[in-house]
C-alpha cells in the first residue's frame, strides 16, 4: 500500500470461544450451522447472499493449512493469528513511510453484535490477538523489518521528540532456539522520523529459521523488538514444542 493515507482496511477474526458461547447455543457451535453462519459479518462469506465458504476458512487453509480438521476452539486461534498478523503487517508499512504515509487506520475496534468480523475488541469486551499485536506496531517507537528484494531491511520508527541512541540486535534463528547469525550495531535515530538501520543480503526461503531484531536504549532502560517470518505459517517447519512445568512453592 503506497497510499498517503489508509482510511480503511481489515482481516477478519473469529471472536473468542468464550463470546460466541454468549450468542450460540451449543447445538450451533460450528461454522457450518445455520446459527454460526448468520452471526458472520456479510462480507466475511464468499458469496453475495450469504452462500460460499467463510474467508476466515478459506485464509486458514491458505495460510496454515488443513480447516476442515480443526475443532472450533483451534479455528479461532488460528483466524485470530492471521488477522493479527495482517493488520500488523499494514501497520508497520504505513509507520515505515512516515510523512509519505500521513495516516493509517484499520477497521475495525469493537463489534456491534457477537459476530465473526473485523474487529480487535469483540462485542463482549474480550481482546482478540490483533489488540497486542496492534498495540506493539503503534509504539511510540517501533522496530520493524521489511522484504527486500535481495533481503531484509531494518528500520526504526521514533515517533518523540527526543533523540534515539542505542544498540541494535540482529539474529537469524532458528525455531530449536539455535542462533544461526548474529549482529551488534550502534544506531542514532533523529526525533520524529522513519530510518533505516540495517539492510542484510539472505535468501528468503527459509521455513525453518525467523530473523529476530532487537533495539535496546543506551542507559539499558528498555526495549523494542520485533520478529520476521520468511514464510507463511502454512510452510514454517516447526519442531514439536517442549513443554516443562514446576511448581514453586512460596
Amino acid at each position: 500500500m503506497h497510499c498517503t493515507f489508509n482510511s480503511e482496511y481489515g482481516y477478519f477474526g473469529m471472536p473468542s470461544v468464550e463470546s460466541i458461547r454468549e450468542y450460540l447455543p451449543e447445538d450451533q457451535m460450528d461454522v457450518a450451522s445455520d446459527g454460526f453462519r448468520f452471526h458472520v459479518n456479510r462480507h466475511g462469506i464468499m458469496e453475495k447472499g450469504q452462500a460460499g465458504r467463510l474467508k476466515s476458512m478459506e485464509a486458514i487453509d491458505l495460510l496454515y493449512g488443513g480447516s476442515a480438521s480443526m475443532p472450533l476452539d483451534k479455528l479461532v486461534d488460528v483466524s485470530q493469528l492471521l488477522q493479527a498478523e495482517a493488520i500488523k503487517a499494514a501497520t508497520e508499512q504505513a509507520r515505515r513511510r512516515k510523512y509519505s504515509s500521513g495516516g493509517s487506520m484499520f477497521w475495525m475496534f469493537a463489534d456491534a453484535w457477537g459476530e465473526v468480523g473485523w474487529s480487535v475488541v469483540d462485542h463482549y469486551m474480550r481482546k482478540k490477538a490483533a489488540y497486542e499485536y496492534v498495540r506493539r506496531a503503534c509504539a511510540p517507537v517501533l522496530v520493524s523489518v521489511k522484504e527486500e528484494e535481495c533481503g531484509l531491511s531494518t528500520w526504526i520508527v521514533n515517533d518523540t521528540l527526543r533523540p534515539l541512541s542505542g544498540t541494535l540486535g540482529l539474529k537469524l534463528m532458528s525455531f530449536d532456539g539455535s542462533v544461526r547469525s548474529a549482529k551488534l550495531c550502534k544506531v542514532h535515530v533523529r526525533p520524529n522520523c522513519s530510518t533505516c538501520c540495517f539492510m542484510e543480503r539472505m535468501s528468503l526461503m527459509r521455513s525453518g529459521e525467523f530473523y529476530l531484531a532487537m533495539f535496546r536504549w543506551d542507559d539499558g532502560s528498555r526495549t523494542a523488538e520485533n520478529i520476521f517470518f520468511f514464510m507463511n505459517f502454512r510452510s514454517l517447519k516447526m519442531p514439536k514444542a517442549v513443554l516443562a512445568v514446576s511448581v514453586v512453592e512460596r
